[in-house]
């Protein structure tokens, strides 16, 4: 090295800034090469996209049969379907069961000594990752092993995590990592295992939905109605207000427009930008909807009834679509009111048909009476001969022409085109 390039290097070294040096343990397990992204699978978390859209990529069958029926026990957390088309399930015990399409267990593991507390969610690089009751979220390989666990603080999170009656989300991270809400708080953990950004609602708020993912933050909706937003490094930025508490978790359409279910008929949206509420959708009937509504590709909106009926609305709200899926359900009459009009009850959430649309324009149904069907882009609605179950809590996209429909009395069931 020549006298010039040593001078210049000592220089530089002497105007650098001194800063002290920080060191965090790494845990070995974890991958050093982190998949990024939103995860690549069918049905990574609930209601299938981290937009809550309901919407699967892959086709619906158009006349699903039942093909598969299998046991998973009283208890199991709803599955999700990973990039492989295997359908991991969360047993009431401390394990997670990987099932192949057949009906065949692929694999079991143990993640520890308590129990998942929400589904699994599918994380970039196709593994998995579990919140516990301890509270601890755990990491699993694409392989199914076990790669790390993060313990929570028992303070911040407590360990009913949602037996209280507070709602827990529990979500995959474009960075490979997850985050978690639940009461006031949230944090996010990276693919590393370390705690990364934190936040807390304002007092007298709570976590009320399942956090939906924004183009740059997440989404979260409380008690109240109220809408914030998490990013970091802020502190939670309050974007408006449905003006009352909502039934399910909201969906993000587009970049400024989030929906959600309000009172027992109607559908409202949120401008995000101006924090102004329009009503979507209002049915003047007499009956609810039954069913968290799905979105389609138009931006249209489909949901059930209590009356047996398939409705489609299109984007700017007027009905597209009516159609008979089944009889009359057991509904409480309306409530008179003073001056005449009528307070239609919401059906309880335990009754509550699920739905699932495509993007090639089909909407399938599963509802509390055993009705299981698709609606195809023409009209046609086609009803699976057997009997679904008689509580159904998931409805996934599986593969092109299939789905699999989760049910509360401790069984999954795989739908497909005859054979």
């Amino acid at each position: 090295m020549s006298r010039r390039s040593a001078w210049l290097l000592a220089l530089v070294a002497l105007a650098a800034p001194a800063t002290p040096a920080r060191g965090e343990r790494v845990d070995a397990a974890l991958p050093s090469v982190v998949a990024v992204g939103p995860p690549r699978a069918p049905a990574p978390v609930e209601r299938v996209d981290l937009a809550r859209t309901g919407r699967s990529r892959a086709p619906l069958p158009d006349s699903p049969v039942e093909l598969v029926r299998r046991p998973v026990g009283a208890g199991a957390q709803p599955p999700v379907v990973l990039a492989d088309g295997t359908i991991a399930v969360a047993l009431s015990t401390p394990e997670v069961v990987r099932f192949a399409q057949d009906g065949t267990e692929a694999s079991r593991t143990r993640i520890g000594p308590a129990p998942a507390a929400r589904q699994p969610v599918v994380l970039p690089n196709g593994g998995l990752a579990v919140l516990t009751t301890a509270p601890s979220v755990v990491f699993l390989r694409p392989s199914g092993k076990v790669a790390a666990t993060v313990p929570l603080s028992r303070t911040t999170f407590p360990l009913s995590l949602g037996g209280d009656g507070s709602f827990v989300s529990f979500v995959p991270t474009l960075d490979g990592g997850v985050a978690v809400a639940s009461g006031r708080s949230f944090v996010q953990i990276d693919a590393g295992g370390q705690l990364g950004h934190e936040a807390t609602l304002p007092e007298r708020e709570r976590f009320a939905a399942d956090l939906v993912r924004a183009r740059d933050a997440w989404l979260a909706t409380t008690q109240s109605g109220a809408v914030y937003r998490l990013k970091a490094p802020g502190e939670p930025k309050r974007l408006g207000s449905f003006g009352a508490g909502v039934m399910g978790t909201p969906a993000l359409l587009d970049s400024r427009s989030l929906v959600a279910q309000s009172g027992s008929s109607r559908i409202v949206s949120l401008d995000l930008k101006t924090g102004s509420v329009v009503t979507r959708v209002a049915d003047p009937g007499f009956f609810a909807f039954d069913g968290a509504f799905v979105a389609d590709a138009k931006g249209g909106l489909w949901t059930t009834t209590t009356e047996g009926l398939l409705l489609g609305f299109g984007p700017s709200g007027d009905e597209i679509a009516r159609a008979p899926i089944d009889r009359a359900a057991a509904a409480p009459p309306p409530t008179p009111m003073f001056g005449g009009g009528r307070v239609v009850p919401a059906p309880a959430s335990s009754t509550r048909s699920v739905l699932l649309s495509d993007v090639e324009g089909r909407v399938a149904f599963a509802r509390s009476g055993g009705k299981v069907g698709v609606r195809s882009p023409d009209g046609r609605v086609s009803i699976a001969t057997e009997r679904g179950c008689s509580s159904p809590v998931a409805l996934l996209p599986l593969a092109k022409g299939k789905m699999v429909l989760a049910c509360k009395e401790g069984a999954i069931i795989v739908y497909g085109e005859p054979q």
